[in-house]
């Protein structure tokens, strides 16, 4: 038998096989056809496998995302409990925080609410020391203590007693240095007589008033020190009008007025800011990135300028002016005033508060009367 014959007999076996031989005979058969659908389908399913592949990857990114979120999580934990003592501290030197509602300066709280009053008797002793003290004492014996200090200083007499705790700290230092600060007042008290009293100036317990326009206060900040102060100029300001006897109702409205004059002026006048930034969905975000980038890059002969000044009238004139090329003030107050920004509110605050707000310039100064009998 032929190679040939064979394949017939092969091809005639295949034929009678009982899934051919019912096959009508006239079958016409789409090879085509059936190609095309084969290679279409072999084509989704590589863009299945593709697909897969695709999820597959973002699922372990996903997971490292995951990850990397609960760290990130647990870091702002620690920091935030790290940091909370610092918050704290400054929200009681801003009055921002509930601990010090009263908007009361850091010094005036801490003598209120940290320190009882305690009222010494003639000949009576007050005592301050630093720790580090008692640290040098206690290198060598734990029973250098308190106790043991002011029981030394009964025995010593009076003028003699500040020179007994250095020789006692020198000692126990043998000559080394100290590994702290060393820090010590002794008070001794008595009853004042005619002759002391008369040495007591009436300053001392009634606080100056300002009178006319004598209280005048100006702060002038470059670029460098824009950088470093910041956010902290406001708090500095209102600890210089406390001391400057402003009260405290006249001390809040004051902060409104200036901060908002502040920020104008750093984030518009010198940064060149566009609060219309605000109006999209991610606005507040892209604008504090803008304003985080450009306040870094601030030429450091840019300049603020600030200046408070008590009237006869009575009011306060304020004034803040910036190295800036300014601006067209005359339309941007128009429109604010005619139509609902997110921007320009604060402006319209300050007059709210029925203080006349005037730019004298091209709008690089500003200036705000507020008249006390107002208030």
């Amino acid at each position: 038998m032929t190679a040939h014959e064979a394949a017939v007999a092969r091809v005639a076996d295949g034929l009678r096989t009982p899934e051919l031989a019912d096959l009508p005979e006239g079958l016409v058969v789409d090879l085509v056809g059936v190609r095309t659908r084969a290679e279409a389908a072999e084509e989704r399913a590589t863009n299945a496998a593709s697909t897969l592949a695709v999820v597959g990857r973002r699922a372990g990114d996903a997971r490292v995302a995951e990850v990397e979120v609960a760290e990130a999580v647990a870091r702002h934990v620690t920091v935030a409990e790290e940091a909370a003592p610092v918050i704290r501290m400054a929200n009681l030197a801003t009055g921002t925080g509930s601990d010090n509602a009263r908007a009361l300066s850091l010094a005036t709280f801490v003598l209120v609410r940290r320190f009882e009053d305690v009222v010494a008797a003639a000949n009576e002793r007050l005592l301050l020391m630093s720790d580090g003290i008692l640290d040098s004492c206690q290198k060598k014996s734990r029973d250098y203590d308190t106790r043991w200090l002011l029981g030394n200083l009964d025995s010593v007499p009076p003028a003699g007693r500040m020179a007994a705790v250095r020789d006692v700290v020198l000692e126990q230092l043998g000559g080394g240095p100290a590994q702290d600060d060393i820090s010590m007042f002794l008070i001794s008290t008595r009853l004042l007589d005619d002759t002391d009293a008369g040495h007591i100036h009436p300053s001392l317990s009634v606080p100056p008033q300002p009178e006319g326009n004598a209280c005048h206060l100006k702060l002038l900040l470059n670029g460098n020190q824009l950088r470093g102060i910041n956010q902290n100029v406001m708090p500095f300001m209102m600890e210089a009008l406390e001391r400057l006897c402003f009260q405290e109702h006249l001390r809040s409205t004051l902060f409104l007025i200036l901060s908002e004059l502040f920020n104008n002026s750093l984030d518009h006048g010198l940064l060149k800011l566009d609060s219309r930034l605000k109006n999209a969905e991610d606005g507040f975000e892209r604008y504090l990135e803008q304003r985080a980038s450009r306040l870094e890059a601030l030429d450091s002969q840019a300049f603020i300028e600030i200046g408070i000044e008590m009237t006869a009238d009575p009011g306060v004139n304020i004034m803040v002016h910036d190295s800036g090329s300014g601006f067209d003030h005359v339309a941007v107050m128009q429109q604010i005033t005619e139509t609902r920004c997110i921007h320009g509110r604060g402006l319209m605050l300050i007059r709210g508060l029925g203080a006349r707000l005037e730019y004298p310039g091209a709008g690089n100064e500003v200036r705000v009367n507020l008249g006390l009998d107002r208030r």
